[in-house]
């Protein structure tokens, strides 16, 4: 088999639950800061039509891929089935999430279509992340690819256009502190496997990012939970999340195609240099939200 396609891309099937994370979060951080979505115009229609077609052929690319394997594993009834089960997914998906695409682009509230198209992209990443498991060299210990997955679909929901509700609010600042408690087993595996420095620089990334979504979340929602008002440490925080949920997904990706066993040395500047990328997408953030 050619070395190019020799296993599937980790980022392809997680792709289509990205985008919904990264579009949501900054209609949330739009809310938040007190301005109003742009409505869809057919300039932005294209443009997602044109992201959904890219993601849709990249899929078809790591189907082929998957289809392609060889060895053991290709054989068994669990292969063969989660095989089948990602081709009706992203079949299913492209029917849902383009059946109405004014509602998950710009949604006002929650709705069937919304929770149904979170759920498939969802299971999409999962499975996907099956296939990069199934079809990569055994080591003894890797960063989580679940991690990452699970981290995305956090900043999806909370996206969602659900704020300022108590019950809501009370779920969310529980979500923040178990997302620290998932994160924190992974960290000194992430900072085993992170080799070279821009490894390292996301290991900086996504320790300084928990740190801030620790702190800035649980603030956000204690003052949304006072004063119904959204505040800079809302918004911060869903930036804070985006950053975690791609510096993990970046780390667990690139340690998996390193030899293990390999000696690693950590430089503490790199993950310094991390830390300081977090602050500086925090304040870039804030200043295009509220000073532009």
């Amino acid at each position: 088999m050619d070395k190019w396609c020799r296993q599937p891309l980790a980022v392809v099937t997680s792709l289509p639950l990205i985008l919904a994370a990264l579009r949501w979060d900054w209609l949330a951080m739009l809310r938040f800061s007190g301005q109003t979505p742009a409505k869809l115009t057919l300039d932005s229609e294209i443009f997602w039509l044109f992201l959904g077609a890219v993601c849709f052929v990249l899929n078809v690319f790591n189907l082929l891929v998957i289809y392609r394997q060889e060895g053991a594993v290709v054989q068994t009834t669990q292969y063969k089935a989660a095989s089948w089960l990602l081709s009706i997914l992203i079949m299913v998906g492209l029917v849902v999430c383009w059946s109405r695409p004014g509602d998950l682009l710009f949604p006002t509230r929650i709705t069937w279509l919304l929770v149904v198209a979170t759920v498939i992209v969802a299971a999409q990443a999962l499975v996907g992340n099956y296939f990069v498991l199934a079809t990569a060299t055994p080591a003894k210990q890797q960063p989580s690819l679940t991690v990452s997955t699970a981290t995305w679909l956090v900043a999806a929901v909370l996206g969602w256009p659900i704020f300022p509700s108590g019950l809501c609010l009370v779920a969310a600042a529980a979500v923040v502190v178990g997302l620290g408690g998932f994160h924190l087993p992974n960290l000194p595996c992430l900072l085993k496997a992170a080799c070279r420095p821009v490894d390292q620089l996301a290991a900086g990334v996504v320790i300084a990012s928990e740190l801030s979504v620790s702190v800035y979340g649980l603030i956000g929602c204690w003052q949304l939970w006072q004063t119904s008002v959204a505040s800079l440490f809302s918004v911060v925080s869903l930036a804070d999340l985006l950053l975690l949920a791609a510096g993990s997904q970046w780390v667990a990706i690139i340690s998996r195609q390193l030899v293990n066993g390999k000696s690693n040395s950590v430089m503490p500047r790199w993950l310094l240099t991390g830390a300081v990328l977090v602050v500086g997408t925090e304040l870039a953030v804030v200043g295009l939200l509220f000073f532009i």
